[in-house]
């Protein structure tokens, strides 16, 4: 399993509901239907939009901008290597380990 989800998409489509523009890099979902990117999510410990609970309950997600570029089509252009992309994931899901305590 992955630390942080990542989804393939040609064209990222999902909206911040906080600043209303585009999610790029990682960004935080709740369900699948409300988005939150990096820096509207930091600032929601104020609880402007949702409550404590649903701000917990949200997952970090991520599109595959960083290891490849589709250009609006369903091909993709390798950035990172896959054995690079591999190494990432597994640095991060061993850092993950210890970011929990």
């Amino acid at each position: 399993m992955y630390t942080v989800e990542t989804v393939c998409v040609p064209v990222p489509t999902d909206k911040c509901r906080k600043c209303n523009t585009v999610c790029q890099g990682d960004y935080w979902h709740l369900d699948y239907t409300q988005f939150l990117c990096s820096s509207c999510w930091n600032a929601e410990k104020y609880l402007e939009l949702l409550s404590k609970d649903d701000l917990q309950k949200m997952k970090k997600i991520r599109n595959c901008a960083f290891m490849h570029n589709h250009e609006g089509t369903n091909a993709a252009e390798i950035i990172l290597s896959p054995e690079a992309t591999r190494k990432k994931i597994y640095l991060e899901n061993y850092l993950d380990l210890y970011m929990k305590c």
